[in-house]
């Protein structure tokens, strides 16, 4: 299946050298790949560069070729030849290409400029931002990768596409390689010719777009991109955000868990950063920042305690909860102790439980309660967790007491009880959280 970016679609191992073979199958007409250039580019690319990536785990000689059902166009030949792939005609002897080829960024940056234009043309619309709003409103209904994958993919690709033409026209830049950071292993990175380069993962982006909906929104990365020009020139409020315990990038970023816990605990990270008006520019390892964390800390729980929240109140008596929402960071005031302590006496209640389920999100409740309260509290924390409101960050509860993180809810049996202790997070030895 040409469209198939992230397999291969058949492996083969002679018998006698015991050479193995990776197959990647197009069964279109030469004239459909033709009509799709800028697609059919991309996606063998794609398929090729994965391919070769794989080939690193298999530790002996592998080829990889691209078995097309009829002779492809030259420029088919040409991209597979880039990759390092070669053509095969159905069970024909595999051809050798020997025509011009380029390195397969290039190829790429030259497709996906081709196909912003033509997705344009194609809606006699200018290539704009209200162009990628449109692209937006429009693919946010279509089928996912699982009922359409060839349309999915071709989705992702045209917004990535429009995306990537507006980054380069407000702040230069081309498409790169880019292995890890995507299903595709192409980038935008911007800046001219010995500008610091900036990568940004728009193909990403359009994947979780079509996941998520408007939260990852490609018009937010576009905000995001203007922000990057700040960093250098106009320092930020340091802060943090949390993350899930599993989040991807967190071998890359400065981060931490919210406290020392078990294993099994599903523990949300705090990670590094700069507030800036778009966007929040997380602090890499291997960097300057390095060795500053426990200061880096104490900025942002001082930084933390200036933000504004709203605070929403349900239920009476015993069954008062309350809702912290209205800010970015509202999650984060989990960790603004003063804040915490006027939640203690605003619910009456020495200790608090405490959930931070989703991004701009921190549900407060007494802990001193009925079984069957608490329970209630717990299946609105995982209910709130589940939801696509926001990005989800943990729906484990929190024990607070003094305005401080001192465990976690865990389940014993048929019920769940808070059992388990942590030491406070706070900048700076002893009791500080080890990175």
């Amino acid at each position: 299946m040409y469209s198939s970016l992230d397999s291969i679609d058949i492996v083969t191992q002679n018998e006698e050298t015991g050479r193995k073979g990776f197959l990647q199958t197009d069964h279109r007409s030469a004239a459909e790949i033709q009509r799709e250039r800028e697609v059919s580019t991309l996606f063998a690319l794609t398929r090729m560069l994965n391919a070769r990536q794989a080939i690193e785990s298999e530790g002996g000689p592998v080829d990889v070729l691209y078995v097309c059902s009829e002779a492809p166009p030259d420029f088919l030949r040409s991209v597979v030849t880039s990759a390092g792939g070669r053509v095969q005609i159905n069970d024909e002897p595999v051809s050798v290409y020997e025509g011009p080829i380029g390195l397969p960024e290039e190829l790429a940056d030259v497709a996906f400029r081709g196909l912003a234009f033509r997705v344009a043309h194609e809606r006699e619309a200018s290539l704009d931002e209200r162009l990628l709003s449109a692209l937006e409103e429009e693919y946010a209904q279509q089928p996912g990768v699982e009922q359409d994958e060839p349309g999915y993919w071709t989705r992702v690709v045209e917004l990535a596409a429009v995306a990537g033409e507006l980054l380069r026209a407000r702040h230069g830049g081309r498409w790169a390689e880019a292995q890890d950071l995507a299903t595709m292993p192409f980038a935008f990175r911007l800046g001219g010719e010995g500008a610091s380069p900036v990568t940004v993962n728009v193909v990403g982006k359009a994947e979780r777009f079509l996941s998520n909906g408007d939260r990852d929104s490609l018009v937010l990365l576009l905000r995001m991109a203007e922000d990057q020009s700040l960093v250098a020139t106009e320092p930020r409020p340091v802060l943090f955000t949390l993350k899930p315990s599993d989040w991807n990038a967190r071998e890359r970023v400065l981060c931490r868990p919210l406290f020392d816990a078990p294993a099994r605990a599903d523990v949300p990270l705090v990670v590094y950063g700069e507030d800036l008006p778009n966007s929040f520019s997380l602090f890499r390892r291997g960097g300057s920042r390095d060795g500053e964390m426990e200061a880096l800390h104490a900025q942002a729980l001082e930084n933390l305690k200036a933000i504004s929240v709203e605070l929403e109140e349900f239920g009476v008596g015993r069954q008062r909860m309350l809702a912290v929402s209205g800010h970015y960071f509202a999650a984060e005031k989990v960790l603004d102790v003063p804040f915490l302590r006027a939640m203690h006496e605003r619910l009456d209640s020495q200790v608090l439980l405490a959930a931070v389920p989703r991004k701009g999100l921190l549900l407060l409740t007494s802990a001193l309660v009925e079984p069957p309260l608490a329970a209630g509290f717990i299946a609105l924390c995982e209910e709130q967790y589940a939801s696509q409101d926001s990005a989800p960050i943990s729906p484990t509860p929190l024990v607070i007491q003094d305005g401080v993180i001192r465990g976690f809810v865990q389940m014993r049996g048929e019920a769940r009880l808070p059992t388990e202790s942590a030491e406070p997070l706070r900048p700076g030895p002893p009791g500080g959280l080890k990175n």
